[in-house]
């Protein structure tokens, strides 16, 4: 009814915070505190907390909740509450006693090392593991991993940069959904070294002995922070010839996506997050110009362009922002059917660029999350949430005051909430083709004024 539609609209507007649409950030986290005399918490108490902390959304009409909790607050929860447990960090074998419904847990390597030979956890399919001692994958403590999870289908290793090396040597072998991070402590030696073991790290995967079949040989998707500046070429090598059933890949940099060789047939994957700032507008054009003149499309399905920008951003010249329109609409027709662009930033100014206009003008080509993403940055997406096209909501739109040309929505447009469907094609001088090779030529009149990159 018009009242519900009124009465959520207020609760949003209460909350005044701007959600992350990213369908793979997760769960939103909610964190409040509970005094010690209304321990243990009951469904009542949470109830009367989460109104106050989220008030767009009805949790008394909330059928059901799914909690995450920590292994030393679960003594802290109500016995009815218990079994709604669906996320543990840390834990103890007996403590998972009546919790069948978990379904992820954050342990230490040492932990798991820790555990009875027989110990094992068939409920859990999602495991994040630290790992910070470099001789965890000579001792083969990094195998226990799967004998503890025998039906583990998503796993995350953060660990010390320095267990890279040891790691492509040993006898592990990547499930088909992996992603790493890195344990840094900025100012320590254990901080340091990166760039360094993940150089040694790319050029021992292609030696003939390291691990048997290869550690990427049943890898789908990798989630890696891969924009660094060593050792991307024997990695991006690695790739090609021991993943051969790779999908899905993030977060990486134009230098990676170049070496895998967009625009050849081997190229075989359906979704890429690239970071990259506008200057490299330029350099993904001509990444991607082979496919539009031989009239082909690569097998991506949905490419993630995290934008980046410097402070002081100012709007671009009219004629070069219909160039970029231009050039990223050329792009789709290098994708596969029914593909999209989707972008993200990490940069509040970049939400008022004319990127961030083209979801409400051409929302089958398009999708933006105008939100700032998570601490995480972007990620791919797991194997098992499809790519989704993220709605431009209306009521969300951009007001564009970093725009030149035509895309800058009027006010009128604005406060109708209603997105007026541009030609894109409109937006370059009159009698312009919207090939890419044309665009290309175009913006490299304005190279070095506007700092593009090829």
């Amino acid at each position: 009814t018009l009242a519900e539609l009124d009465e959520a609209k207020w609760r949003i507007q209460r909350c005044r915070v701007q959600i992350w649409q990213e369908s793979m950030s997760g769960p939103l986290p909610i964190y409040f505190r509970c005094p010690s005399s209304e321990l243990p918490l009951q469904h009542d108490t949470l109830v009367r907390h989460l109104q106050s902390l989220a008030p767009m959304v009805r949790w008394e009409e909330c059928r059901e909740m799914h909690f995450i909790c920590r292994s030393e607050h679960i003594a802290s929860m109500d016995p009815s509450l218990r079994p709604a447990l669906q996320q543990i960090y840390g834990c103890q074998p007996w403590m998972m006693e009546g919790l069948e419904q978990v379904w992820y847990m954050e342990v230490t390597l040492s932990q798991i090392c820790g555990f009875p030979s027989d110990t094992s956890f068939p409920t859990i399919s999602t495991a994040k593991v630290v790992c910070c001692d470099p001789a965890a994958a000579s001792d083969g403590s990094l195998l226990r991993i799967y004998s503890i999870f025998p039906n583990l289908k998503q796993l995350h290793l953060h660990m010390r940069p320095n267990l890279l090396p040891p790691m492509c040597l040993s006898n592990f072998v990547a499930l088909a959904d992996f992603r790493i991070s890195f344990d840094l402590a900025p100012g320590t030696p254990l901080g340091d070294g990166v760039e360094g073991s993940f150089f040694m790290a790319a050029n021992l995967l292609n030696l003939p002995f390291s691990c048997e079949g290869g550690m990427f040989q049943h890898l789908q998707r990798l989630q890696m922070n891969l924009f660094l500046r060593g050792g991307l070429e024997p990695f991006a090598r690695a790739l090609r010839s021991q993943a051969p059933s790779l999908k899905r890949l993030g977060t990486t940099s134009l230098q990676l996506l170049r070496l895998l060789e967009v625009h050849t047939d081997s190229f075989k994957l359906e979704e890429v997050v690239v970071v990259m700032e506008i200057e490299d507008s330029l350099s993904l054009f001509n990444m991607l110009l082979p496919l539009s003149i031989a009239g082909n499309r690569c097998s991506l399905k949905r490419l993630g362009l995290h934008m980046q920008a410097p402070d002081g951003l100012l709007p671009p010249h009219e004629e070069v922002e219909g160039f970029l329109c231009s050039g990223f609409l050329s792009l789709t027709d290098c994708l596969a059917e029914n593909s999209f662009i989707h972008f993200t930033q990490s940069h509040a100014q970049l939400v008022e660029t004319v990127f961030f206009q083209l979801p409400y003008v051409a929302p089958e080509h398009f999708s933006a999350d105008l939100a700032a993403c998570g601490s995480e940055g972007p990620q791919s997406t797991p194997l098992e949430r499809p790519l989704r096209l993220m709605e431009a909501l209306p009521s969300l739109r951009p007001s564009g005051t970093l725009i030149s040309g035509q895309l800058r929505p009027s006010m009128a447009e604005l406060a109708s909430q209603q997105p007026q469907r541009h030609d894109l094609h409109a937006v370059l001088p009159e009698g312009m083709q919207m090939k890419l090779m044309h665009v290309i030529d175009s913006l490299g009149n304005w190279k070095e004024e506007m700092g593009f990159r090829s």
